[in-house]
């Protein structure tokens, strides 16, 4: 847990706070944890479940994004990869529940990689950056520009109905 939370957070490991994840809360008082039955409290809970959760940010060397050069969306992707990671953690929690955690050992939950797959850099993934700028469009979305939560908000509006549309016969 100290890695996780860097070295210069000892105090908060020592100390007898709770930590909360997506609405559970993890206890890290000794004796709050100890004892019971109770596998939701502790620090290797808490890192189990936090282990568990999709994380999505700045990536490189994927396929260039539509007409541009651009393989990289290091200082300009930001909103739209916390938006991805938003959206792949409300399909975990639809999909698997709340309470799944991702095993140690492979093979990964089938639906957990159909999820992941969604979120690929290449045009092929439904909820790729490359798909995700060219719903955007209309919303001012471009690679290398910065882009509001409203933007981002209505792009996935516009992509999620696109593929709505697509799913029905």
């Amino acid at each position: 847990l100290q890695e996780l939370l860097g070295t210069s957070s000892t105090d908060a490991l020592s100390s007898t706070s709770d930590i909360w994840l997506l609405g559970k809360c993890y206890k890290l008082s000794p004796e709050e944890s100890s004892g019971g039955t109770d596998h939701g409290n502790g620090s290797a809970a808490f890192l189990e479940d936090f282990s568990s959760r999709i994380w999505i940010t700045y990536r490189k060397g994927f396929d260039a994004i539509g007409d541009s050069k651009f393989t990289s969306d290091v200082r300009w992707g930001c909103m739209i990869r916390s938006s991805q990671m938003l959206v792949a953690q409300a399909l975990l929690f639809h999909h698997l529940g709340r309470s799944w955690r991702k095993p140690s050992q492979k093979p990964h939950d089938s639906k957990y990689i159909e999820i992941l797959h969604l979120f690929g850099d290449s045009e092929a993934c439904a909820f790729s950056i490359h798909n995700l700028l060219e719903a955007g469009k209309a919303y001012g979305l471009a690679a290398r520009e910065w882009v509001g939560p409203y933007a981002m908000c209505r792009t996935w509006e516009t992509i999620t109905r696109a593929k709505r549309e697509q799913a029905e016969p």
